[in-house]
């Protein structure tokens, strides 16, 4: 039994399929023939989940899952895996004549990271005296 909590209450369903992807972006280029890497940055998790949900109110659950995708919300999985902070990228249903109590969906969801301004950890009075932190990389004085 898995679960998406998020600000519709919580909906369980059960999991079919689970794949995980975690995959770092490289970028490449030529250089005097050879191929020199420069920057890996590592992108989000995703994970694609077959589900399938029976159970009380089918047509509210479906409602609230397709509100949480359009409305960006941030939500919570469980899973065979967990994944605190994500949201729904895209999601497909589907329903035949065995599905009166419920219906299949394949939902594709997305690890968030929120960024934190660098004066987080200061007091009001000595966060309004302090720039931000930058970085402007090397900077050459003359």
């Amino acid at each position: 039994m898995a679960y998406f909590r998020g600000s519709f209450g919580e909906v369980h369903f059960n999991i079919l399929n689970e794949d995980r992807s975690r995959d770092n972006e490289v970028t490449e280029h030529p250089v005097e023939g050879n191929s020199i890497v420069d920057h890996v940055q590592q992108l989000p998790t995703v994970y694609s989940l077959q589900c399938v949900y029976y159970g009380d109110n089918p047509s509210q659950v479906h409602l609230d899952l397709l509100a949480a995708r359009r409305s960006k919300e941030v939500i919570k999985y469980r899973g065979r895996a967990n994944m605190k902070e994500c949201v729904i990228m895209s999601m497909t249903t589907s329903v035949d004549q065995n599905d009166a109590n419920g219906f299949r969906f394949n939902a594709t969801i997305q690890s968030v990271r929120f960024a934190r301004p660098s004066t987080s950890g200061l007091s009001g009075i000595l966060r309004a005296e302090v720039d931000e932190i930058g970085s402007a990389g090397r900077v050459q004085t003359v």
